[in-house]
């Protein structure tokens, strides 16, 4: 399992640091767990990748399996989900990026990759 963004309390639009996945192979999948949210606001959380681990894209929805990406979180409820995607199709980087929006919002979250890493 590699953490693409460590258990914390967020209150503002931010990302993780880029990952290096290129000791990684198949099929991977990306977890968000989310507590309930405080204020009143929303969480939506996407994959961004990189060939340099410097300038970083999005991932578009379709290139996951199920061609979506995370649903949006809302501050009313908890959220567990989990999209996946080949990492063979991926640049050599991921990070996760959030974007909180809404009247004084907080969300304690992590999302992680689990994936099978290559033989040496």
């Amino acid at each position: 399992m590699v953490s693409l963004s460590a258990i914390a309390t967020r209150t503002t639009t931010s990302q993780g640091s880029g990952v290096d996945m290129s000791g990684y192979t198949g099929m991977a999948a990306i977890v968000l767990d989310s507590s309930v949210g405080g204020g009143t606001g929303t969480l939506d959380v996407t994959l961004e990748e990189s060939d340099d681990n410097s300038t970083f894209t999005a991932v578009a929805a379709g290139s996951y399996a199920g061609g979506a990406n995370f649903t949006q979180v809302t501050n009313a409820a908890a959220s567990q989900q989990v999209i996946f995607t080949n990492v063979a199709d991926r640049k050599r980087y991921l990070r996760a990026k959030w974007t909180i929006g809404g009247g004084s919002p907080s969300f304690t979250f992590c999302t992680h990759i689990l994936a099978q890493k290559k033989y040496s």
